[in-house]
């Protein structure tokens, strides 16, 4: 039934009050002013509703309806005044308010701040509240309207109440149908996220396997590359971390490399051959030598 305090309004009020006040506009301090009596006039204990039309067609800045049995189901009305020249075209008009100080059990000026309303100028039996610090309200004149506690409540001005109850109960299930809708959709969405990484996971740890078994497999003689073939093997191996583009195109460059390394390990045994043939050669025509010329040296 009550415009509970929400975490949103706690942090608005706490934005706004960290705001030198002369420097807000009236804007924002009657914006200030009204969650101030939110936060003094919440429920459990209070039903808090803005801007209630009354029978004659004028609207009070807000109501509060007590909701203990035991304080009688106290009603307060409140008019809310950000500037001096706000109040000051209030007191030319002073029956503005006449019917629902009828209706109420206490009528306050709620002054943003200090210096707005001066006490000589409350109508007879209205109260006021200045806001402070804080962002609080507090009472610096009690109202006391005692000709009007005995009136009978107008079933008119009670049904307006009811009225802006169901208002904030229907607003309410507004909103959380569309909180559910809103999470609905967002959870889906997280949820297809979370199948994608999962999709995602299972797919590099596949990849992964498959480097393993493809490192493992892999037996190069590194010993007898040259520049251009470690080169080349660098290349293979910085896609294998990629894992991006597969593994098969890195099988192909890697039996290149091998095949080339075949050829490699080839000629180098076509070169011992010959040298060991030249070497040979060698020997012989050596020891020709020594035959021919080595004798007549000898002692």
């Amino acid at each position: 039934m009550a415009e509970l305090v929400s975490d949103e309004d706690k942090e608005e009020l706490q934005a706004l009050t960290d705001k030198d006040k002369s420097e807000m506009n009236d804007g924002e301090l009657t914006r200030l002013t009204n969650l101030a009596l939110e936060r003094k006039f919440d429920y459990p204990e209070w039903g808090l509703f803005f801007e209630v039309t009354g029978k004659n067609k004028k609207r009070a800045d807000a109501i509060a309806y007590n909701l203990f049995p035991s304080r009688n189901f106290k009603t307060i009305g409140f008019e809310v005044k950000a500037s001096r020249s706000d109040w000051k075209s209030e007191l030319e008009k002073p029956s503005k308010n006449d019917w629902f100080v009828g209706q109420v059990d206490e009528f306050y000026v709620v002054a943003a701040k200090k210096g707005i309303v001066k006490e000589s100028e409350l109508p007879q039996g209205w109260g006021l509240y200045e806001m402070k610090g804080g962002g609080k309200l507090y009472e610096v004149i009690e109202s006391d309207l005692t000709e009007h506690q005995d009136r009978e409540m107008d079933p008119e001005f009670f049904m307006r109440g009811v009225k802006k109850a169901v208002e904030k109960m229907h607003s309410a299930q507004v909103s959380k149908k569309n909180a559910r809708q809103r999470g609905y959709r967002e959870g889906k969405k997280e949820g297809q996220k979370d199948e994608n990484l999962d999709y995602e996971s299972e797919k590099l740890i596949e990849d992964g396997k498959k480097y393993r078994e493809l490192r493992d497999g892999v037996n190069v003689s590194l010993y007898s590359l040259d520049d251009e073939d470690i080169e080349l093997l660098n290349k293979a191996l910085d896609v294998l971390k990629g894992l991006d583009s597969g593994y098969r195109s890195v099988v192909s460059e890697l039996e290149q490399l091998m095949s080339k390394n075949a050829d490699v390990q080839e000629k180098i045994s076509e070169v011992k051959s010959e040298v060991q043939e030249l070497g040979e050669e060698l020997d012989e025509k050596q020891d020709v030598t020594l035959d021919k010329f080595g004798g007549e040296n000898k002692p």
